[in-house]
């Protein structure tokens, strides 16, 4: 293994996994106790060791650029929609100065993807397109609500 690819390794395991600590405390200790998030910390270190291992960083830069910049996206739209089509759901965390701050978030966001490669667009789409097929192939089976384990007047967490 030459030298650079070895310290590229180094760093990405010290980030995924500082990542996935930082995660199981966020989500508290209480779910670190079950076996899924024993082998999560482990499990998500070794792929990413090897994604990292395997393609250039300058990809995995853009990548990784690209879907964070569109998450945001996604987070300010859903902040615009919520407050008026849901205004008195219950907010643990407000945005100040809406609809400023999530509209220039979307404007922000948006041009700076612009900066992002074509190639690195279409990666974007495949890989969403792959990410949507398996959230549905997993949300018909174990869907909450398909499964008719939440029942009653729409206390659920989409307020159905």
């Amino acid at each position: 293994m030459r030298g650079g690819t070895r310290a590229r390794l180094n760093n990405v395991i010290v980030v995924v996994t500082t990542a996935s600590v930082f995660l199981v405390i966020g989500f508290g200790f209480a779910f670190a106790n079950k076996a899924e998030w024993s082998l999560f910390i482990p499990g998500n270190t070794v792929v990413a060791a090897l994604v990292a291992g395997i393609f250039p960083i300058g990809l995995l830069g853009e990548l990784v650029s690209i879907g964070t910049l569109l998450a945001f996206v996604i987070v300010c739209g859903g902040v615009l929609v919520l407050r008026y089509k849901r205004p008195n759901i219950a907010r643990p965390f407000r945005t100040p100065l809406v609809p400023l701050v999530p509209i220039l978030g979307i404007l922000i966001c948006g041009y700076m993807m612009t900066s992002v490669p074509a190639h690195t667009w279409i990666r974007l789409i495949v890989w969403m397109a792959i990410g949507v097929v398996i959230y549905f192939l997993y949300g018909i089976r174990h869907s909450r609500i398909g499964t008719g384990a939440v029942a009653g007047g729409g206390n659920d967490a989409i307020g159905r």
